[in-house]
């Protein structure tokens, strides 16, 4: 089912993540990935302390998001990882 899909999709990322590092154009392609806004959220949630340039650039991921709210809610993501 497509839930389990997702879960399958961020497992994988949170353990591709370990001692890596990303920067936001990475980031961006990644969070593409993922279909809905939530599951993109969560990846969020585990990329952004391994995205190097978040706090200059991590305007750019806002795009990656439809919905003002999920805006919002990445907004805060980046600036507790800034």
């Amino acid at each position: 089912n497509g839930e389990s899909f997702s879960a399958d999709k961020l497992r994988v990322l949170a353990n591709a993540l370990a001692a890596r590092h990303l920067s936001v154009p990475q980031t961006h392609v990644m969070l593409k990935v993922f279909t809905f806004s939530g599951d993109r959220l969560k990846a969020l949630e585990l990329m952004a302390p391994h995205t190097v340039d978040l706090a200059r650039n991590g305007y750019q991921l806002f795009d990656a998001f439809d919905f003002s709210t999920d805006k919002e809610k990445a907004r805060s993501i980046i600036e507790r990882n800034s």
